[in-house]
């Protein structure tokens, strides 16, 4: 079993220095945080070879850890990648009730372009036609 346990660290030494590598040259964001997600997952096959090595459970809550940190930073970069590319389609916010009309608007503070434009048109969103200012 020991020469199983140097492949398998072999094999994990050589994914790490290939993941660094990407880590270091990237080209892009993504490929950084993809390429230290995997790094994460290599340093968790490697306490698994060490629990494994030393009969023991010691680490188990550090694997735990391990996972739930990769998932949620995972799961983070993949939201904040996916909302840096907003187009026209998001939704435009709510002006501050204190904040003064433009010379020459004919909307009222709060008030949106898009909430008189479909009024009164049947395919207008009844929220958005509404105009009750999110109450």
């Amino acid at each position: 079993m020991t020469w199983a346990i140097w492949a398998t660290g072999l094999i994990l030494t050589l994914a790490t220095w290939g993941t660094v590598y990407r880590v270091w040259k990237g080209p892009a964001l993504l490929d950084r945080v993809l390429a230290s997600d995997v790094l994460l997952s290599i340093l968790t096959a490697a306490l698994c070879v060490l629990m494994i090595y030393t009969d023991s459970q010691f680490f188990l809550i550090l694997l735990v850890a391990l996972a739930m940190i990769g998932f949620v930073g995972s799961v983070t970069v993949a939201r904040f990648a996916d909302n840096s590319k907003a187009d026209e389609r998001t939704p435009v916010s709510r002006l501050h009730e204190g904040r003064s009309r433009k010379k020459g608007s004919k909307y009222a503070p709060g008030e949106l372009a898009e909430d008189t434009d479909k009024e009164g048109q049947e395919s207008a969103h009844p929220v958005r036609a509404s105009k009750d200012l999110g109450e």
